[in-house]
């Protein structure tokens, strides 16, 4: 995988008038600090005002990998400020093993979200969004997401609206292995990961998302999927 990261100026503009937990991103309660979990409703925000909300949240843009991966396009002006060394933080030792469903849903959009992609690291081709997933934490609570993705195909997860939300975010493949992990709640940058070719997704099947919140504010915040699927 390739860490994605660029500007939120730069993608301002994308259109994705109701964002869902389609029903195959089924939520998995995990213990948090002082015992809260995540929400568990799997309602989305579709719902409340936060789903109507949340249009123009990104635009189709050219991104850029981080400044590790030497970035030269129009997404490399955020991978090269001075929030690009982005440091993770600890992993949670007080969190069950990931365990992976038999099986799971894609994740899906909302009737009637706008239709929305964005650029690939390598610029070569345009990502359409095909599902989100919600997330509404407490302070220190952790939640996983139960998906089906199609390995092989080039594929961005982001975290949109996600502006002071810090939130670890980790995805974990069929064989329970981590694929990718990044940051949330950058103020200036859009984080997440790509897969492509060069380096896929390992398999096609059920996939994991933890998300556990870690600081900042307790926002509820959109992780994004682009891709064919």
């Amino acid at each position: 995988m390739r860490s994605v990261r660029v500007s939120r100026v730069a993608v301002a503009g994308l259109a994705v008038a109701v964002l869902a937990v389609g029903a195959g991103a089924a939520a998995l309660m995990l213990p948090g600090s002082g015992g809260s979990g995540g929400s568990g409703t799997g309602s989305g925000a579709g719902d409340g005002a936060f789903g109507g909300a949340v249009g123009d949240v990104a635009a189709t843009a050219s991104t850029g990998s981080t400044a590790a991966d030497g970035a030269t396009g129009p997404g490399a002006a955020c991978a090269a400020s001075s929030t690009s060394a982005v440091s993770l933080p600890p992993a949670r030792t007080d969190l069950p093993r990931v365990t992976i469903p038999a099986a799971a849903s894609p994740p899906t959009t909302a009737a009637g979200t706008a239709p929305a992609s964005v650029a690939s690291l390598d610029e070569d081709e345009q990502l359409p969004l095909f599902g989100q997933i919600v997330v509404d934490l407490p302070p220190g609570g952790a939640q996983d997401y139960a998906i089906h993705l199609v390995g092989g195909s080039t594929l961005q997860a982001l975290s949109l609206l996600d502006s002071g939300v810090q939130a670890d975010i980790e995805v974990f493949g069929p064989d329970g292995t981590s694929v990718g992990r990044w940051l949330s709640g950058d103020p200036d940058c859009v984080n997440g990961e790509e897969w492509n070719a060069g380096d896929p997704l390992p398999a096609t099947g059920t996939y994991v998302v933890r998300v556990v919140h870690v600081g900042g504010s307790d926002a509820p915040f959109v992780i994004g999927f682009f891709g064919a699927q």
